[in-house]
């Protein structure tokens, strides 16, 4: 027989010998409104013939065509759509911009001027949603009879098959709804040589564990009859967002110990705060007051999306400017905010522009020992000066091990400043 595929290139001569074998792909084009096979030879079965001649219809060029997901490679034309459940949509380029943001969409292959969307329906129905989604692709949608979720372990995506992606080690729990009814409902499981079954009461919620399954056959799921989506078990590489703050060439994470050392440092006027990366959606703030205020004076910052990361916004060089002036600002109690990812409090006493006229003789030595454990042999001579001491401890990157020692020598520096004023 003859396949009509869309046009020059598309049409092709297939054996029937193949099609007893099993079943072949050939590929179509996209923009043809129809595909039909043309002509049969007279040795196929008359009936077979009629039926092979059959009209396909083609991708709507005006409106979304809907693909049941599902288990396999061929998925069905989609004749009404439920809310909570997942579909292919494949619709022209132009119309993807307009896609709700109510939808959960990943957007898959692009061929020619067609686009494909694996497209997630909001469990709770939405009237303004519906009437969209039934100007867009000609369909309606209605609550399922069956509702489905898994409780645990937390869901990591839903991958290009339509397939939940889990990362469990051999047990999982369900929440299932069969819907109203008076038949008996019957959710079935099976992995590998061994299955169960347990029936499901009718109109109400019920929860249902599985375990003793190996990662490497999760559970097939099936109630009423219809198989439920595929669980997918594979580890997840996580990745946490991080808010990261740069001094020169150097990069910490601000939840991390090295971050109060090194923004000490930027209040002290011997460091320089020269990036501030924080994950899309934070906005890095910073509240200050002078001495004897009550209020809080309240200072947002401008960010912009990074090149690289695009779930991360870089801190303007305007604002980060800004933000280094009002952290050296020692008149005044500061407190940077970082939301979940740090906050640190500044009090005006903490660094000072004061000369150092005299160290104690303890502050001294413990102010020499902490640079030459540091490696700063250079500058820990007897003959240094105070105000030369000082300059080098504050300007230290400290290893971890001794930071609590730089801190209580900065401190003791700053303590005996303020009495020999």
């Amino acid at each position: 027989m003859t396949l009509d595929g869309g046009g020059d290139g598309f049409r092709v001569e297939v054996a029937c010998a193949k099609l007893h074998v099993g079943s072949q792909a050939y590929a179509v084009n996209p923009d043809s409104p129809a595909f039909r096979v043309v002509w049969v030879s007279l040795d196929v079965d008359n009936h077979y013939g009629v039926a092979l001649q059959e009209r396909i219809t083609g991708l709507d060029a005006v409106r979304s065509t809907v693909f049941s997901a599902g288990r396999g490679n061929r998925q069905a034309l989609a004749t009404g759509l439920d809310w909570g459940a997942t579909y292919y949509f494949v619709q022209r380029t132009e119309l993807v911009t307009s896609v709700p943001p109510q939808l959960a969409v990943t957007r898959l292959a692009d061929l020619k001027q067609w686009s494909c969307l694996l497209v997630t329906l909001p469990q709770v129905a939405d009237e303004e949603l519906a009437e969209w989604i039934r100007q867009a692709t000609g369909l309606a949608v209605q609550r399922p009879r069956r509702q489905w979720g898994v409780v645990a372990p937390p869901m990591h995506f839903i991958d290009t098959s339509a397939r939940l992606v889990l990362d469990t080690k051999g047990e999982l729990t369900l929440a299932i709804h069969a819907g109203e009814g008076h038949s008996e409902a019957i959710l079935h499981a099976r992995s590998g040589d061994d299955s169960a079954s347990v029936p499901i009461a009718r109109g109400q919620w019920q929860f249902i564990r599985g375990s003793g399954f190996l990662t490497t056959e999760p559970p097939v799921l099936e109630a009423e009859g219809r198989l439920l989506p595929e669980v997918l078990v594979r580890p997840v590489v996580r990745a946490a967002r991080v808010a990261l703050l740069t001094f020169g060439s150097c990069s910490v994470s601000a939840n991390s110990a090295e971050a109060r050392p090194l923004l000490d440092q930027v209040r002290g006027g011997s460091l320089e705060l020269t990036g501030l990366n924080v994950p899309s959606g934070l906005v890095p703030r910073l509240r200050s007051r002078p001495a004897g205020a009550i209020d809080w004076a309240q200072h947002a910052f401008a960010t912009t999306a990074a090149e690289l990361h695009p779930v991360t916004e870089t801190v303007t060089a305007e604002a980060l400017a800004e933000l280094q002036t009002a952290l050296r600002d020692t008149k005044c109690d500061v407190v940077l905010d970082l939301g979940p990812f740090g906050g640190w409090w500044f009090d005006m006493q903490v660094a000072t522009a004061m000369p150092i006229r005299h160290l104690p003789p303890v502050t001294r030595a413990h102010a020499r020992w902490v640079l030459a454990a540091a490696g700063q042999a250079g500058v820990v001579s007897r003959s240094q000066s105070d105000e030369a001491l000082s300059t080098a401890l504050r300007a230290l990157n400290a290893p971890r091990w001794l930071e609590a020692h730089h801190r209580l020598a900065l401190t003791r520096i700053m303590r005996g400043n303020r009495h020999a004023t």
